[in-house]
């Protein structure tokens, strides 16, 4: 009986839950983190998943100009330092919406002074829902520089405006996690 739920499990790539080691659910504040770039970010009691979350904002412009703006934590320790250390971080989970207007980009980037080591995340088509991702460190769509991870000294959710017009997006539930990595099987990620 468990050989086929654990041949059924290996088959359609299901992942054990997450451990959780450390979490910014915004549920009352900003919790340390900061908007840089373009993007205003602020505390949002009225929007979340469950209510609660960090919002940024890109203003409205009359000419369309790429632009880039982030979410931004350099100050807490349960997100900063070596990767995977001693919690043994294995990846990050998030959640994130885009109100109305999708952006050209979104990047989780690990920094260390002026380096990056970034992950785009597929947001395509999921503009006015919540949309949770997981993120592995293992997972070899990640790009520049891997040394970071030797000293990550901000954590950043890059967002890349996708029009002229004002623009939402809303960050909650960052979590850093410990869970080994499961790559597709086949080595392909079907489509939504």
């Amino acid at each position: 009986k468990y050989l086929v739920i654990t041949l059924i499990a290996l088959r359609f790539g299901f992942n054990a839950e997450a451990a959780v080691l450390t979490t910014a659910p915004f549920n009352d504040d900003e919790e340390s983190w900061s908007g840089a770039g373009s993007m205003t970010v602020d505390h949002s009691d009225g929007e979340g998943n469950p209510a609660g979350s960090l919002q940024g904002s890109f203003e409205g412009l009359g000419t369309f100009v790429p632009q880039t703006g982030a979410f931004r934590i350099d100050a807490d320790t349960g997100f900063l330092g070596a990767y995977p250390g001693a919690q043994n971080i294995t990846g990050f989970t998030l959640d994130f919406l885009a109100d109305s207007v999708l952006p050209l980009d979104v990047n989780l980037r690990l920094l260390s002074g002026v380096d990056a080591y970034y992950y785009t995340l597929n947001i395509s088509g999921l503009a006015n829902s919540w949309s949770p991702f997981t993120v592995f460190l293992a997972d070899p769509l990640w790009q520049g520089n891997a040394g970071v991870l030797a000293n990550v000294t901000a954590v950043e959710v890059q967002v890349a405006r996708g029009s002229a017009a004002a623009q939402l997006f809303f960050l909650d539930n960052f979590s850093t996690i410990a869970t080994p990595y499961e790559p597709p099987l086949g080595g392909a990620v079907p489509e939504p």
